[in-house]
This record gives C-alpha cells, sequence and structure tokens, in this order.
C-alpha cells in the first residue's frame, strides 16, 4: 500500500485577516462563557485553528529549509516571517483572556497547571508595539540561512557547500585538511562584511526590543522566549562556573591525549583538533541508501517500536539527510499537527499517522477506499473520525492507542460501515470495529447480532466498568479489551471460539471471569475454545478462573499475573482441559511464586557458575603440576650433564 509522502501533503496561503477575525471572536466567545462546558468547548476549537495555522507555517517553513533556492517556498517563507508577529497580537490577547478565565482551577485540574505557567511568561515576551522589529528579526535570520545554504566552495577540482565539504576537514591527511579548513575559511572571508551586518542589526535589534519591552536589554528577555519555567540567569551562572570548575579540566586532558596520539603540539591548532586519530575519523562507510539501510537494521534491533518509526519516516520521506545544494545548515525535528490529505489519494498504508500524539483532526479524501494496519495507531488528541463513503476496509489496530477520540461517523452511501451510538459497525452489526476510548459511558452491552469484537475494538476504553455480551458472540480479537482498566468482572458466552493475544491484559480492576458452561460436565455448547497468550496477564486482582471442559489451549502467561484464591484449602491452579478431555492443572503464578521462581533460577545459575569456577580451577591446578613436573626433569638434567661451574 502507498502511503501519503511528505511532498504530497497540500499546502495553500492562508487568509491572513480572515485567521485574524476567527483569533479574534473565539476570545471574545471565552470571555462571554457562562460555564466551563461553554469554555472548555471554545478552548478546543481555539486549539484546532491554533495546529492548522502551524501546520501551514510547518509545512511552508520545512520546504524553504531544504531548498532555499526555491522561489514559491522562499516567498511563502517571507509570507509567515510578517504574518506570525501580526498572529501574535491577537494570541496574546487570547492568553490574558485564559489567564483571567473564572474557570481556570477547572483547567488547571483537567490540563494541568504547565500552560498556564508558559502563558504567564509569554506575556512578558511580547507587545504590539515590538511587532516591527519580530518583522525585522525573521527577515535576518532568513537571510542568514540563505546567505549560508548559498556557499559554493571550489576545492580539488570540485565544488562543495559549507556541509558537503565537512569529510575533508576531519580526513587524515594533514595537508589535505589544512587545505579544506582555508578554503571554508576564505568563503567567510568573501562575506565577512554581509555576516557582520547581520550580526550588528540583530544584536540592536534585539536590544530595542527588550527594552521597549521594559527589560535593561536583550539577556532577560532571551530567556523568557526561550520558555525557561524552572530555571534561570543565576543558575545558568552555577552551571558555567561548574563546567569550569570539574569539565574544562578533563577537557583539557583529552585534549593533551589527542596531541600525544597524533604526533602534534599542544594547544592543537583548529585544523588538527577535528583529527581524532592518525588512521583518521570514523566515517560512514558506502552509499547513502546503505548508510539508511544500516541505520533501519540497527533501530530494528532497539525495538519493533522504533523499527516500525524509523520504516514510517523513510517510507513517507520524512527523513531528509543528504547534503545537497541549497540546503540550509544544520539539523532539527519539528512535527505537524494536522493534515489536509490531496482528493487523488485513494489508500492510506500502514502506520501512515503512527504516533502522531498531536494530530487531532484529519479529513479522509473522498476516494480512499483502505486504511491500512496501525494508521492512527498513538494519535492520543485525535478527537473525532468520519469514515468516507468509499471505505471498504479498516486494517486492524487503527485505532489503537487513541484516548481521546470520542465521536466515530460514516458518511451516507458508505456500503460496509455504519455507527450507530458513536460505535462502528459493519451494516450488519456482526462486527463490532470500533468503541471509541475517550467515550464517558460505564456500561455497554454488545448488540445481538454481533458476532465478532475486532482487534483492538475496545483498548484502554478507561471508562467502561461493565460490558455486557449476547450468547452469540464468538470471536474477541487481540487486544480488544486490554488496558480497560476500569471493567470488574465478565461472563464469556459459551459460543465464544477465540479470545485474542492480550484481548484482557492490564485490565487491573478485573475481579471476576465467568466461563458459561464451565460447570457443565460436557463443557456447555460451543466450539473449542481457545484463550491466547497473554489473554489475561497483569489482571493483578482477577483472584480465581474456572475454565470450561471445551477449552482446547491456553496460551503462554495467559494468567501470568492471576494471584491464587486466599482459601487456605483451596488448590491454587486453574482447570483447563486438554485436547483429550483429560483435566490438565495450570499454576496461576502469583507475586510470591514469581519471585520464587526467580529465586530458584538465579540458584541454578550461581551453582553452574561454582561448577565451572571449580572445574576451571582444577584445570589449572593439574597444568601448574604439570608445570613443576617438567621444571624438576630440566633441573635434574642441568644438574647431570652440566658441569657445576656452568650451573
Amino acid at each position: 500500500m502507498e502511503a501519503l509522502k511528505f511532498r504530497e501533503m497540500p499546502y495553500e496561503r492562508p487568509d491572513g485577516d480572515a485567521l485574524k477575525t476567527s483569533m479574534r471572536t473565539l476570545t471574545e466567545k471565552l470571555r462571554a462563557a457562562g460555564s466551563y462546558e461553554a469554555a472548555k468547548a471554545v478552548f478546543l476549537e481555539k486549539e484546532t485553528l491554533s495546529k492548522h495555522i502551524q501546520t501551514l507555517a510547518t509545512l511552508a517553513q520545512v520546504r524553504h529549509t531544504i531548498d532555499t533556492r526555491d522561489k514559491f517556498y522562499d516567498e511563502e517563507n517571507g509570507f509567515w516571517n510578517q504574518l506570525s508577529p501580526e498572529l501574535e497580537e491577537y494570541s496574546q490577547e487570547w492568553t490574558k483572556a485564559m489567564l483571567a478565565s473564572p474557570y481556570r482551577a477547572d483547567f488547571e485540574k483537567e490540563y494541568g497547571t504547565l500552560m498556564f505557567l508558559n502563558a504567564e511568561i509569554a506575556l512578558k515576551t511580547f507587545s504590539p508595539e515590538i511587532i516591527p522589529e519580530l518583522q525585522k528579526e525573521n527577515d535576518l535570520t532568513t537571510e542568514y540561512d540563505k546567505l549560508i545554504a548559498s556557499a559554493q566552495i571550489p576545492f580539488e577540482g570540485g565544488v562543495y557547500t559549507l556541509s558537503q565539504l565537512s569529510p575533508f576537514k576531519t580526513g587524515a591527511d594533514d595537508a589535505q585538511r589544512l587545505a579544506a579548513w582555508k578554503a571554508e575559511g576564505g568563503w567567510y572571508k568573501e562575506h565577512q562584511s554581509e555576516l557582520d551586518r547581520i550580526y550588528d542589526e540583530l544584536v540592536h535589534l534585539r536590544d530595542t526590543m527588550g527594552k521597549k519591552l521594559g527589560y535593561k536589554g536583550y539577556t532577560e528577555l532571551g530567556y523568557y522566549r526561550m520558555g525557561r519555567n524552572c530555571y534561570g540567569k543565576a543558575d545558568v551562572e552555577k552551571f558555567r562556573a561548574a563546567v569550569q570548575k570539574y569539565l574544562v579540566p578533563v577537557a583539557d586532558k583529552i585534549y593533551r591525549r589527542q596531541a600525544e596520539r597524533l604526533g602534534k603540539s599542544y594547544p592543537l591548532s583548529f585544523a588538527d583538533a577535528a583529527l581524532e586519530f592518525r588512521s583518521g575519523n570514523p566515517c560512514p562507510m558506502g552509499t547513502p541508501d546503505d548508510i539508511l539501510a544500516q541505520g533501519m537494521k540497527f533501530y530494528g534491533e532497539l525495538s519493533p517500536e522504533t523499527k516500525e518509526f524509523f520504516r514510517t519516516m523513510l517510507d513517507n520521506e520524512l527523513l531528509d539527510v543528504l547534503s545537497t545544494e541549497g540546503k540550509q545548515a544544520g539539523g532539527y525535528c519539528t512535527s505537524l499537527e494536522t493534515v489536509t490529505l490531496p482528493d487523488t489519494v485513494e489508500t492510506l498504508g500502514d502506520q501512515l499517522f503512527y504516533y502522531c500524539t498531536a494530530l487531532d483532526e484529519v479529513q479522509i479524501p473522498e476516494k480512499v477506499t483502505e486504511l491500512g494496519g496501525y494508521t492512527f495507531y498513538g494519535c492520543m488528541s485525535l478527537k473525532s473520525f468520519t469514515v468516507p463513503k468509499n471505505l471498504e476496509n479498516i486494517g486492524a489496530m487503527s485505532f489503537v492507542a487513541c484516548p481521546s477520540l470520542e465521536t466515530i461517523a460514516v458518511e451516507d452511501g458508505n456500503t460496509k460501515y455504519q455507527a450507530v451510538d458513536n460505535v462502528l459497525y459493519d451494516t450488519e452489526e456482526s462486527i463490532l470495529y470500533l468503541y471509541p476510548a475517550g467515550r464517558t459511558d460505564t456500561s455497554f452491552t454488545l448488540p445481538e447480532s454481533t458476532l465478532v469484537v475486532y482487534a483492538g475494538a475496545f483498548f484502554a476504553a478507561g471508562n467502561l466498568q461493565q460490558v455486557n455480551f449476547d450468547e452469540k458472540l464468538q470471536y474477541i480479537g487481540e487486544m480488544a479489551f486490554d488496558f480497560c482498566s476500569g471493567l470488574t468482572s465478565l461472563t464469556i458466552p459459551k459460543a465464544v471460539t477465540t479470545i485474542g493475544t492480550t484481548a484482557f491484559a492490564d485490565c487491573t480492576g478485573l475481579t471476576s471471569v465467568t466461563f458459561s458452561g464451565a460447570s457443565d460436565e460436557d463443557g456447555g455448547e460451543g466450539g473449542d475454545l481457545e484463550i491466547g497468550d497473554y489473554a489475561f496477564f497483569c489482571d493483578d486482582n482477577l483472584k480465581e478462573v474456572q475454565l470450561p471442559k471445551r477449552v482446547s489451549s491456553v496460551g503462554k502467561y495467559a494468567f501470568g499475573c492471576t494471584s491464587p484464591a486466599d482459601d487456605d484449602d483451596s488448590e491454587d491452579y486453574v482447570t483447563v482441559s486438554s485436547d483429550s478431555g483429560d483435566n490438565l492443572k495450570v499454576k496461576a503464578l502469583d507475586g510470591f511464586l514469581l519471585i520464587a521462581a526467580l529465586l530458584l533460577q538465579f540458584y541454578d545459575r550461581c551453582l553452574l557458575f561454582l561448577h565451572l569456577c571449580f572445574f576451571f580451577f582444577y584445570l589449572v591446578y593439574r597444568v601448574l603440576i604439570l608445570l613443576h613436573k617438567i621444571a624438576v626433569e630440566i633441573g635434574n638434567f642441568l644438574y647431570v650433564f652440566c658441569p657445576a661451574d656452568q650451573l
């Protein structure tokens, strides 16, 4: 499945005046709100608008940095340089309204106090009278970036950017390395007047901003502009003193050892300081594709999550690491708040928006027919989703770990899905695809027609305390109720034949699970029941489970954290039936038994280690005995055959 590439993400210059009007209107609505619910609704509306603005600004900025020579995005970057400070005036008015809101305590209870602390700091960084200075500052910063990106440095028959010249500046050849540094220095010398002018204008500009806002200069304002909310100038001074006292002597020793290793005098010259080893610094091997492939291997071996993240970055062209002409110097990481997909997209690939935690809204084009697996996995801010009319397939786990999701709708004309009371089903209600985790309901009853609970359907629905299954239910998918910590009891119908991997894992409030027909001699109606790996893993409060005779298999650690009953006369076992019908006994490990098992394993390892040590020392002992015998024989030989005056 082809995923949406970064280059395909649409960008359109917004109407600046319309944005200002919208921000002013929202501020007025916040001030007029008659309840916390009304104020919160305005707050969320403002968040949506802010994310839309930030997404457009980020797209323009990123594409400008990729190639500063691109005329279109150069103009768009200039547009945002002028608009952003103007929007700040309206943003500040909103901030003042939030700080003065009679519902501030309610906001702090739900969203925390940090956003208000940061808001108070933000008020100290702006006044409408510094808008011209902010606009000029943006222009000067852009001018500097474009100047650095434009560098074309002749060297050894080629022409290089500053980044492309870097390998020559760290090479093992002393003459070449020095020549590369001189070539770079020559370019800076050639453009010294431009660089000095930009720097001088920025210094005076920022000093002016600081004084207009009532500060002695820029330093105090600079701290606030960086959003420093937990340390100040005095703390930085202490840190610098500590660096000078403890780190500088260590660095001095390291540089002295480097000079000795290179056969150079200390202190090292500017060019020699870049060389770590006489044989040359470690450098990447192979083509850029080879290096990215090795990066994929590295991240893949760290964890499944890092592997998928790196793959998503590569597949969607979200990783740009090559040194190219016109590219802005340096590196950075950023994110998009909202995404508008082009109308031509027909398929959303696997993990397209994987862990896009800031994404709260997405509009799916009408032509899209398929969502890949894990499409919106980890989109913690996603609040609503509308299934387009042509969508025919939703991949597994597409909406897992979306705790803010409250609303599911289906467009008219869709022949595959329907939404009933914000719950997503197929048109016959035989498959329940998604129960939004953000719903506030404490109980839910599945329709009589529902036969399948889809993978991840109820994942992390923390408010859910009770779920009622109809007796016709046959299949509970993997991770279906994972992290439903509010659930207290369950009754599994006789017709259920599969409980998937981690289906009820981490349901820490679960105290009772009843399998219908467990007490029947024949095991009750229905086919064989398979319980997957980790199905009830870490359900710490589950004391006792009786499984029906029809159970054909129990996966590993299915009841891995289950505690046995407190009754002294009880057998701390779960009853299971084998394929042959013979009763088996499966130990339910509690914390004590688990620790005991680990200690026993540790004891076995220690015993093995001692045996190996004994064998090693015994071997050494035998070797020493042999050497002693050899030495004695040599001594006897010398005593017999050599004259005494030669011994």
